[in-house]
C-alpha cells in the first residue's frame, strides 16, 4: 500500500546478544510464528523491521527512530526504565527471562503458572510430587549444564483459574541466577521430556483450538517445529538438542548482521 512505517524503537527486554533456540521451519508458520527467526532472535523492533522488510522482498518506506544510550547487553532492568507489562502474564522482568522456556507449556497439559501471582514461571502437574521429583532429575548427567544460572526450587502452586485451577500443582519455579549464563530454551525441553516420563498417559500434548489454528499441535506451532515434540516422545538426547541450536544460532547469527543498528 505504500505506507510509510516509523518505529520508534525500543529495548530489547532480554538483551540484544543471547541467542537462543532453533530457526523457524516454514511448514509450522502460523500467528504464533510466522517467519523464519530464531526463538530468542536478539534483535530491536527496528531492527527486526529492516530484516523482515529484506527476507520478503518489501519496498515499503521505513524509518527507524533509535534509542540513545542502549548497549546491546542490556536486560531491561538495566536501563533504568520502569516495566511495563507486554502482557498481563508479563508481570515481571523475571517472567519475560524465563519466558522462553515456560511459553512452550501452552502446547502440553503441564501448567505454566498462569492463575498464580507469578505466572510463566513455572512448570508443574497435580500428579507432581515437587520435592521428590527434583531429587530424581538432579541425578541425570545433564542437569547441571542445562540450569547453569537457574536455580530450580520445588514449589506447590494453587491457580485460581487457567490450567489445574483449584488444585495443587506441585513442580518447579524458575529462578534467575546468572540472566547471562541461563539458557531457559533448553532448560525447558529438558524438563518437559522429564515431566512427560513421570507422567506417562497423564502427560498430554493441546491438539485443536490453539491461535486460529484448529487441528494441529500446539507445542509444535510454538516451538516452529515438530522435531522437538518427537524429541520428548522418544526420550531424546540432549546433544541432539546442543547440536541442532548450535548449527541455527550460526545461521541467524549470519543473517541478522547486517541489520543491527547498535
Amino acid at each position: 500500500t505504500d505506507i510509510k512505517v516509523v518505529v520508534l524503537d525500543r529495548p530489547n527486554p532480554v538483551n540484544g546478544n543471547q541467542l537462543e533456540g532453533t530457526i523457524l521451519d516454514k511448514e509450522f508458520a502460523s500467528f504464533v510464528g510466522r517467519d523464519e527467526i530464531l526463538h530468542r532472535h536478539g534483535l530491536t523492533m527496528g531492527e527486526f523491521g529492516q530484516w523482515y522488510l529484506k527476507h520478503n522482498g518489501l519496498k515499503t518506506k521505513y524509518r527507524v527512530i533509535q534509542m540513545l544510550n542502549w548497549d546491546r547487553d542490556h536486560f531491561y532492568q538495566d536501563t533504568g526504565l520502569p516495566w511495563v507489562n507486554p502482557s498481563p502474564n508479563l508481570p515481571l522482568m523475571d517472567s519475560a527471562i524465563s519466558f522462553i522456556a515456560t511459553v512452550m507449556l501452552e502446547g502440553t497439559n503441564l501448567s505454566e503458572g498462569r492463575g498464580t501471582t507469578r505466572p510463566l514461571e513455572f512448570i508443574g502437574h497435580p500428579r507432581i510430587e515437587s520435592h521428590s521429583f527434583l531429587e530424581k532429575i538432579q541425578k541425570l548427567p545433564e542437569y547441571k549444564m542445562v540450569t547453569e544460572g537457574i536455580c530450580l526450587r520445588p514449589t506447590v502452586t494453587f491457580p485460581m483459574f487457567q490450567k489445574h485451577a483449584q488444585k495443587p500443582n506441585g513442580g518447579l519455579f524458575f529462578q534467575t541466577i546468572d540472566p547471562k549464563k541461563a539458557n531457559y530454551w533448553r532448560c525447558g525441553l529438558f524438563l518437559i521430556r522429564e515431566f512427560a516420563k513421570e507422567l506417562r498417559d497423564q502427560f498430554e500434548w493441546k491438539i485443536g483450538d490453539y491461535e486460529y489454528e484448529f487441528n494441529k499441535n500446539a507445542f509444535d506451532l510454538i516451538n516452529g517445529s515438530d522435531y522437538f515434540s518427537n524429541w520428548v516422545q522418544t526420550d531424546g538426547k540432549i546433544d541432539d538438542i546442543l547440536e541442532i541450536e548450535r548449527s541455527h544460532v550460526e545461521q541467524w547469527k549470519e543473517q541478522r548482521k547486517e541489520f543491527l543498528i547498535y
